[in-house]
Parts: structure tokens; sequence; C-alpha cells
């Protein structure tokens, strides 16, 4: 039997021989030792992971927050304990008895559960951030890709609006050349190859109207990359923290809203007012009852 086994065995016994008004029966202590002896074993176990745990890929950061859970069942059976919880809630006399026999497990297990949380959480933190640079990178890959998919349909559209101004230019210039021919033979060839290029130049238009579109249209996909965490792991949360009170207690007087988060401590108030009777505040009223 290991000494913290002895150990708890005999602080049982201690705290059932604390008030003789209360008689814990063999059977009750054989199920306490029954209960607990199992915790004992395993909290060796726990500190030493604790003390050792390196937390490196996603298989240990699940296997940390395996563990974690394990030692917060086990500490909530302790505080949870029927026998315990009853005694400790209905009997003032073995309160520290029992405190100090549950205090034999949690402070212990909480600490190995909170060693192993941290390293579990800077490596969720590390794998976060290393993850938004991966995204970040690809982010901008994706970027300069459209970027020059982009640029490349904007100079295709400028070469086919050159094509198409030039060939609307030579229409007209057949157009105005036929109109001053007199032989009909060489105004019908004129008409015919201004014709032809009117139907270049529609064509040409086209196609930059074409490339304008696709121009448009080119756009960076939204790069997602999520970083490994321990299953059923930390998730943020929001800490609020007093920087400037004055700004607080400022704000309080255009915004009612605000009073909800101040607690106007009238014992302190009374106090004051105890000790100095010409103790005045804006709002309070100080009057005297008999207690």
């Amino acid at each position: 039997m290991s000494k913290e086994v002895e150990n708890i065995e005999a602080i049982v016994e201690l705290a059932a021989n604390t008030n003789l008004e209360l008689v814990i029966q063999d059977p009750v202590k054989e199920a306490l030792v029954r209960d607990l002896k199992p915790i004992v074993a395993k909290m060796s176990t726990y500190r030493q992971y604790a003390a050792t745990v390196v937390i490196e890929n996603q298989a240990q950061a699940d296997e940390a927050m395996s563990t974690e859970k394990a030692i917060a069942a086990d500490v909530k059976m302790v505080k949870g304990h029927d026998i315990l919880s009853k005694i400790i809630k209905g009997l003032y006399g073995l309160h520290k008895q029992w405190k100090s026999l549950e205090n034999q497990f949690v402070p212990d297990m909480e600490a190995s559960r909170k060693s192993i949380r941290a390293a579990r959480i800077k490596w969720e933190e590390a794998e976060a951030e290393k993850a938004a640079a991966e995204q970040r990178r690809l982010q901008a890959i994706a970027d300069e890709k459209a970027r020059k998919e982009r640029e490349q349909q904007e100079k295709l559209e400028r070469a086919q609006r050159e094509k198409e101004a030039a060939a609307r230019a030579e229409e007209e210039r057949l157009r105005r050349e036929a109109a001053e021919v007199e032989d009909a033979a060489d105004r019908k060839k004129l008409e015919a190859e201004a014709e032809r290029q009117r139907k270049a130049a529609d064509a040409a238009q086209a196609k930059a109207d074409m490339r304008q579109d696709n121009a448009e249209a080119v756009a960076a996909p939204v790069i997602n990359i999520a970083a490994p965490r321990a299953v059923g792991g930390s998730r943020k949360g929001w800490v609020a923290e007093v920087v400037n009170p004055q700004a607080f207690f400022n704000a309080i007087a255009s915004n009612p809203m605000l009073q909800g988060y101040v607690e106007i401590k009238v014992g302190a108030l009374a106090s004051t007012k105890r000790s100095n009777k010409l103790f005045q505040c804006p709002g309070v009223t100080f009057k005297q009852v008999n207690k």
C-alpha cells in the first residue's frame, strides 16, 4: 500500500471520529476508501504527465485534452462525492477535516490539468499563427495571380479597341473616297471594302467587350486555412480590463445604461459619514436608524 493511500485512510478515519454524535459505519468508510483509492493511483500519473507533457502535433494535443477531461472528471467525482458533500454541507464541525480530505486530491490534480492546458493552448496558439501566416502567403499568391490575369485581359482588350478604331477609320476613309469616285465599278469596289472594314470593326468591338467583361470578372479566391486544435479544446472568449476609470465614469453621465456596471458601496459611504458628520455626496442622503 502506497503512503498516499495510507494517508487517505488516516484522514477518513480522523474525520469519522471528529464528532462522537456522528457515527460513520465501517461499510461507509470502506466505500469512501474504495471510491477514492483509484483516483489516488492516477494522481501520480497526472503529475508525471503534466511535468513532461510536450505538444507538437494534433495527436499529442488530443491526448492532452483527453487527460484534462479525465482529471476534471476525477475532480468532479471527489467534489461531488455523495458522502463528502453531505458531510461538508451538513456538519460544520467536520468541514475542515473533509475539506482537508478534498485538498489531498483537487489542488494537485488542478495544477496538473492547468499545466497540461497551458501547454496545449500554447501549441494551439502557435498553430493558429502558422495557419494565419500560411493563409496570408497563399492569399498574396492568389491576389497576384488575379492581378496578372486582369492585366492580361485588359491588354487584349486594348489591342482589340485599337484594331476597332483602325478599322472604323479605314471604313470612314473608304466611304469618303467612294463618294468622290465617278466610276460606278470603282465606287462599288470601295464600298465593298468599306463594308468589310465595318464588319472587322464590329468583330473587334465584340472581342474587346468580351475582354472587358473577363477583366471585370477576375477575382482572387478567399483563402481560409484552419489551424489544428485539440478536439473539444479551448475557445476564444472576451475579457474586460478597465484602463481608464475616469473615462468610464465620464461616459456614465451620457449613457445611463453603463450605471448597471457600477456598484455604489453604501456601506463605505455610511462609514465615511460616521467618521465625518459634515460629509455630503451628490445623489446620496444620510439618515440615522436604530439597529
